[in-house]
């Protein structure tokens, strides 16, 4: 069969199967769920000749008749599976649902306040819907959802809530439902970046800090930002983009963060930016992910290099000029240009969230302590280190703290007979990170 017909064929039945004779060839179509189509057509004599096509260049066809099939078997055959799978993803549904949580809730006060963050969220999200759609358009929207379909994980945030509040009541069960929510509106900050200004994107490593990249009226993309997000809502959504990693030639045993950005990035599922910054932190596979990455985006690329040894005036000073000449160089590779009055202020929000977070530490140091948990480690990991320049991060601590002192001077301890404790270096592990209110509940 010739390519223009096989091209018809298989557009038409979705399968072929044909048998060639030396002047013509008969086409057996197979049409999924209906039998076999026997159908005989004109198509190329050996010597190159045309038989059987009209004047527009169309095939005709001839003697087509319909053998049927037994197509309910084969229909029910393949929806089995839907049904045997019915009742556990009804049941998972139900488990997850907001009615499941409402009525399992121990109180009305427990209810209204996952009810109310449970509205924030969506409200956020549907907002930036709607705000997605009004500038893109329909088309726009669907190019969105095509080229970054890990939207689709982000969507199930309140279900996360639901794990996270699991036998948590009163300001405990506000500060993590606060803590989920700063990182939703972050998230949607993040977006609007993304997608909205393309032109002044910088993507930036995630141990680089965005104070600098904003203080030049350029938008920052922490690279690294879903990949660190996905696992946490849903662990398993990002082994597609792990398997895509190594099978590009990166090493099994190599850390699943840097994975599962490089997996995302050859996917084409991340944005590409004008210009990029990065380091060579935290760790070597992190370091050597942006090789992938450089190749892959094949934008000005700029690397700092923090010293190994960084605790002395002579690395300080090395690094100082090394921020110094990535300055210089954004300002020659991107639209912006550095505002020193904007960087002071970037840095003296940062310092105040620092100083409420420290506050913070201290009254989690007493025994029972009054916060714990996603409270504290979650929104330090988004906070701190994606959105430190946000006002709405330290109005965010400040609500934190203030939740913290009032079970402090109510005596109310974040988790009834608190038994163990669990110190825990920079951010915790990401996949299954319910796991703290799971040895909450089971060993106090």
């Amino acid at each position: 069969m010739d390519r223009k017909m096989a091209s018809f064929c298989q557009g038409l039945t979705g399968a072929a199967v044909c048998q060639e004779g030396p002047h013509e060839r008969d086409a057996r179509l197979r049409i999924p769920g209906h039998g076999k189509r026997h159908c005989t057509y004109s198509g190329q004599k050996m010597d190159g000749s045309s038989v059987g096509m009209n004047e527009s260049g169309r095939y005709s066809f001839s003697d087509c008749h319909r053998e049927e099939m037994p197509v309910m078997k084969h229909l029910l055959a393949g929806m089995k599976p839907l049904f045997m799978k019915l009742p556990g993803t009804g049941k998972r549904l139900w488990e997850n649902s907001l009615i499941r949580y409402l009525l399992g809730s121990k109180d009305l006060g427990t209810a209204l306040i996952y009810l109310k963050y449970w509205f924030l969220n969506y409200s956020h999200m549907v907002k930036f819907s709607l705000e997605v759609l009004l500038k893109l358009g329909p088309a726009g929207v669907i190019r969105v959802l095509v080229h970054n379909p890990w939207i689709f994980t982000l969507l199930k945030v309140n279900r996360l809530m639901r794990w996270y509040g699991r036998e948590r009541t009163g300001a405990y069960l506000e500060s993590v439902c606060m803590a989920l929510n700063s990182v939703v509106t972050g998230n949607v900050d993040m977006l609007r970046q993304m997608f909205f200004h393309p032109e002044r994107l910088v993507i930036n490593e995630d141990l680089v800090p965005i104070d600098i990249i904003h203080a030049m009226g350029l938008d920052a993309y922490l690279l690294e930002a879903i990949g660190i997000i996905m696992p946490i809502i849903d662990p398993e959504s990002v082994l597609k983009y792990i398997d895509e990693a190594e099978n590009e030639g990166m090493n099994p045993d190599a850390c699943s963060l840097p994975k599962t950005t490089v997996g995302m990035v050859i996917k084409g599922h991340l944005p590409t930016g004008v210009a990029m910054v990065s380091s060579n932190l935290p760790c070597d596979a992190g370091a050597a992910s942006y090789t992938f990455i450089e190749r892959a985006y094949s934008i000005p690329t700029y690397r700092l290099d923090v010293p190994y040894h960084f605790n002395n005036e002579r690395a300080e000073n090395l690094f100082i000029e090394d921020v110094k000449t990535m300055i210089a160089w954004l300002e020659e590779n991107t639209p912006g240009r550095m505002d020193w009055e904007r960087f002071r202020k970037i840095c003296k929000n940062r310092n105040r969230i620092l100083e409420l977070e420290l506050e913070l530490w201290d009254m989690v140091r007493v025994r029972p302590a009054p916060l714990a948990s996603e409270a504290v480690w979650l929104s330090h990991l988004w906070n701190v280190n994606v959105t430190p320049d946000h006002e709405e991060s330290v109005q965010h601590y400040e609500n934190i703290v203030r939740l913290a002192r009032k079970n402090l001077e109510t005596n109310t301890p974040a988790t009834v007979n608190e038994r163990y404790r669990t110190i825990v270096w920079n951010p915790p592990f990401l996949h299954f990170s319910d796991i703290f209110n799971w040895a909450e509940r089971t060993y106090g």
